[in-house]
């Protein structure tokens, strides 16, 4: 994925849709944890995010959109990343 300047590395699905992926830590994914994140679908990115943070993750860093698709990365309460991904919510 061109980032204006340099690339990351994203995994999809035939529908286009991301499992996984590393990118650089600078720019827009500069707040987030090195190393690879997963990425898993969500029918709902808000209910999900208050769910995170009501058994003790984070939230890292704003929500973002991708066309119609919104995803945000969380920190679990073992400080393991991963990022939740609501395909064609908004």
């Amino acid at each position: 994925i061109d980032m204006g300047g340099y690339n990351d590395y994203v995994m999809m699905k035939a529908d286009g849709t991301p499992v996984g992926g590393i990118c650089h830590k600078q720019g827009v994914n500069a707040q987030y944890p090195s190393g690879w994140i997963n990425y898993f679908t969500v029918e709902n990115l808000d209910a999900a995010l208050k769910e995170v943070t009501s058994k003790g993750g984070k939230q890292a860093g704003d929500i973002r959109h991708h066309g119609k698709d919104s995803f945000c990365v969380i920190i679990d309460p073992s400080g393991a990343a991963c990022a939740l991904y609501e395909k064609g919510s908004k």
